[in-house]
């Protein structure tokens, strides 16, 4: 049984590799391409400078890419603070 978030992403890419994890109306993206693509971006995340334990927050409306984020701040190993906002902007600091 998985313990953490990343460990049971890592999981489900293993067991269901090319099934379909998330879908909209021109994409889809498969367990293992969000595993892969959370990696890329926690490495990014790694890159500019988050490290464990920094407060990361999205400040956009729900979408895929909101998800992306989530994990790959959590496999960066910060922390996620939950903002939500409907308007589309982007705040970085």
């Amino acid at each position: 049984m998985a313990t953490d978030l990343v460990e049971f992403v890592r999981m489900r890419a293993e067991e269901y590799g090319s099934r379909v994890l998330l879908s909209g109306e021109d994409t889809a993206i498969s367990y293992q391409a969000f595993d892969e693509i959370t990696d890329r971006l926690a490495y990014g995340l790694e890159k500019i400078g988050v490290s464990k334990g920094d407060h990361v927050a999205f400040i956009h409306p729900n979408s895929p890419q909101v998800l992306f984020g989530h994990c790959s701040t959590i496999k960066a190993g910060g922390v996620i603070d939950n903002g939500h906002d409907t308007s589309g902007e982007i705040y970085v600091s």
